[in-house]
């Protein structure tokens, strides 16, 4: 096709070529708007001043992709063509962009004729490049989306995304010059018609306008598509199937996987328990800035109460089951210390008819000379057993992983008054929380505090201060990737139960972009695992928030390794609306205070 100088010169010969093409609505030069100049950027005809063409893989019906660039969609000739581009960013992962999608479909379908559509994701449902996976997830989950449903291969989306800092963000741009005429950070269908509307008009295109019936709020605070986000918020389902842990859901495995969790005895020389740093009177955290064992960790202990919900596992997400996490601080030197031969020595003495009840025999592990008293792969003396030896001893150490799961399976969040204020008891939060929650929407929180946990599940570089404040922070999931990937303990490794049901490590690589990207941690029992962040620095909620102020997330320093999240939204809240969103996390998080 086309574009810019040459399409304009084109619709001019043709005009003169015969008067039948001069008829056509591509004939008049008149109406051919400008080329935009050939020095206005280094990537071609841009979207205004600011942004390159976004070349894209559209999903077709059919199922498949195909290459798309907003440069073809341009027509400065045609005037009968639909004058007005409307992009929006979206992503998996993104509360707002799913809340709103199907609104946004309803309120601009009747403006077909005038304008076209293009849904771009602009990253994947863990926050990396984007996959056909992705694409094909979210046009299933949003059918009704008008025009294009495409997924970006590049950083222009990123670009966009920067100079708005909003998820969804909404780009109205002139199909004729290409440049853009308005912007808007996550609208409301309503507003977005209406500025949709406005933009025609002034594009010399009359609409009939919509009828203006002002969509009912809830609770006299949120529009339909806040409290879509909300209402997503609600939790109290059970978590996902694990179908690579065959015992998961037992009741046996999960008793004998209480007994080992509180078992000190698993760390061998040192007399270490999963509940030593997981405490059930912190929320299963440990109330310190970093955990420690039997060394100094540099992380933050996470609670266990939302952990059976999780995609990824740790904050570098470099576990992919529950099972294969609790494998990793078992034989960890700065955690537990312990090893798998001596894990299965302590099954073979403390829990032997518990854990045969559930997996079936143990190997003779009274035999010494066969199964030395301690050692992991790397150990000499795990090293020397024959093969078969070393595969059993796995195995019982990956059973043992299992049972440890199968309890932590049944944990849950402390209870809150969140939900009674979700499920139509408004009165459930005090008239401050409940402003708090508008304030939380507002800020873009929810952006990636969300769904029953308000956690993404996903992973982003907000400039999160590590550990240490003046070495070079965690490399976080690009890190985490290549431990999975290398991991013996892998969902479709030889120790799953479900080898199949693991699909999504079979595309799994790591990528420049997860540099420093740390998962977004679950809001739900925050109210007993302070402090917060990966690197425990803070020791408030307020602390947390003032994190959050454009000049924190902007500066550089040796802890900055990676590139701050595009989607990323700085906030300055004032002193009342500070104290309004702490009380709702604090509500959020199962404080059972009194109303005030």
């Amino acid at each position: 096709m086309l574009t810019g100088c040459a399409l304009l010169v084109a619709c001019r010969t043709d005009a003169t070529k015969s008067s039948a093409v001069a008829s056509s609505s591509a004939a008049a030069s008149e109406d051919c708007a400008p080329p935009i100049p050939v020095g206005e950027g280094t990537r071609g005809s841009f979207i205004g001043s600011r942004f390159g063409p976004l070349p894209l893989l559209e999903r077709t019906r059919e199922g498949g992709e195909t290459p798309l660039s907003t440069d073809e969609l341009r027509r400065p000739c045609d005037t009968h063509a639909p004058r007005l581009l409307v992009v929006r960013l979206d992503a998996p992962w993104c509360a707002p962009c799913a809340a709103s999608a199907d609104r946004y479909a309803a309120a601009l379908g009747p403006l077909g004729d005038e304008m076209v559509m293009v849904d771009v994701l602009f990253s994947g449902a863990d926050n990396g490049p984007t996959s056909a996976d992705d694409l094909s997830a979210w046009f299933r989950a949003h059918p009704s989306m008008p025009g294009h449903v495409a997924r970006a291969v590049d950083t222009g989306t990123g670009d966009m995304l920067r100079y708005q800092r909003a998820s969804p963000a909404v780009f109205l741009v002139d199909l004729r010059s290409m440049h853009v005429v308005d912007v808007l950070a996550n609208p409301t269908s309503d507003k977005l018609r209406g500025r949709v509307e406005r933009a025609l008009s002034a594009l010399g295109r009359t609409v009939p306008a919509a009828a203006s019936v002002p969509a009912t709020l809830v609770d006299a605070r949120f529009s339909p598509e806040d409290w879509a986000v909300l209402s997503g918020m609600r939790s109290g389902a059970p978590p996902p199937p694990d179908p690579t842990n065959a015992h998961a859901d037992d009741a046996a495995a999960a008793a004998l996987g209480k007994s080992l969790f509180f078992d000190a005895a698993l760390g061998g020389s040192h007399p270490i328990a999963c509940a030593t740093c997981h405490s059930p009177a912190r929320a299963f955290s440990d109330g310190l800035p970093t955990g420690h064992g039997a060394g100094a960790s540099e992380v933050n202990t996470l609670g266990l109460g939302p952990a059976a919900y999780n995609r990824w596992w740790f904050w570098d997400g470099r576990a992919d089951s529950l099972w294969s996490q609790a494998t990793s601080p078992l034989e960890n030197p700065r955690e537990m210390g312990g090893t798998r031969l001596g894990v299965a020595h302590r099954l073979f003495d403390g829990h032997r008819a518990a854990y045969e009840h559930v997996f079936g025999p143990l190997p003779e592990l009274s035999q010494r000379e066969r199964f030395p008293a301690s050692g992991k792969p790397g150990d000499p003396q795990f090293d020397a057993m024959t093969k078969d030896d070393q595969v059993a001893v796995s195995r019982v150490f990956v059973n043992a992983a299992k049972a440890v799961a199968a309890f932590e399976r049944t944990l849950r969040p402390m209870p809150s008054r969140f939900e009674a204020y979700l499920g139509g008891e408004l009165d459930a939060l005090t008239p401050r929380e409940r402003d708090g929650a508008r304030v939380f929407l507002e800020n873009g929180c929810a952006v990636c505090h969300n769904g029953p946990m308000l956690t993404d599940g996903a992973f982003h570089d907000i400039h999160m201060p590590s550990s240490s404040l003046t070495a070079p922070g965690l490399r976080g999931r690009v890190d985490g990737v290549l431990t999975v990937i290398a991991s013996e303990f892998r969902g479709d490794g030889p120790y799953s139960d479900a080898p199949a049901a693991a699909k999504r490590l079979a595309t799994l690589a790591p990528d420049t972009s997860m540099l420093a990207q740390i998962k977004t941690p679950s809001l739900r029992d925050l109210t007993q695992t302070a402090p917060y962040g990966h690197g425990g620095n803070f020791k408030t909620l307020e602390g947390v928030l003032a994190h959050y102020d454009m000049e924190e997330l902007t500066d550089t320093g040796p802890t900055r390794i990676g590139t701050l999240d595009p989607a990323v939204v700085s906030i300055a809240p004032s002193p009342a609306q500070t104290e309004a969103l702490v009380a709702f996390l604090r509500a959020v998080g199962g404080s059972g205070a009194n109303k005030r």
